[in-house]
């Protein structure tokens, strides 16, 4: 069909409303901008969910560098705190000495006389302390030596049983 009085321009526009390809052509950028839609929205979403996050980064490391420099003044604590509980097992394991003197001494029957003392250490534990290894003794051997006044009953006997009955390290 031909037509001899209508314009050009006539004819395009009659063709685009009628003409099923350009209907076609039509509903798919129709559809296209509706699909569109939520990809903006996802988009604008997802943008904001960055945004909260950085600002939640930001915040998390303004305040982990607080914690670090209210943690300053701590660390010098906690070192003296680990060398004491290095220094446990020997605190634990050494001898009360004094208490030792005090019990040796209430313990002397009056007929003897305490010449000499001697507390010796043995079977030593490495414990590893800040610096290197420290010696811990294990067991001690106590050797005493006196001069008992003859005569006057068995003073040994005595100052042993009073001796045991004293509660000292090592006796229970």
């Amino acid at each position: 069909m031909r037509y001899l009085f209508v314009s050009p321009e006539k004819v395009s526009q009659d063709q685009y409303r009628h003409a099923p390809i350009f209907r076609l052509a039509g509903v798919v950028l129709l559809i296209g901008l509706v699909l569109q839609v939520p990809l903006l929205f996802l988009g604008v979403l997802s943008w904001k969910q960055f945004q909260d996050r950085n600002a939640e980064q930001t915040s998390l490391r303004i305040e982990l560098g607080e914690l670090h420099k209210a943690d300053i003044p701590l660390r010098e604590t906690r070192q003296k705190l680990s060398q004491i509980r290095q220094w446990e097992p020997i605190l634990n394991n050494r001898i009360p000495i004094s208490s030792l003197l005090n019990a040796i001494q209430v313990s002397i029957p009056q007929n003897a006389v305490l010449d000499t003392i001697s507390i010796e250490a043995e079977q030593f534990d490495h414990l590893p302390v800040l610096g290197g290894t420290y010696r811990v003794p294990r067991d001690y051997r106590v050797v005493l030596q006196g001069l008992e006044r003859s005569g006057q009953g068995d003073g040994s006997q005595a100052f042993s049983d009073a001796l045991q009955m004293r509660n000292l390290p090592g006796n229970g």
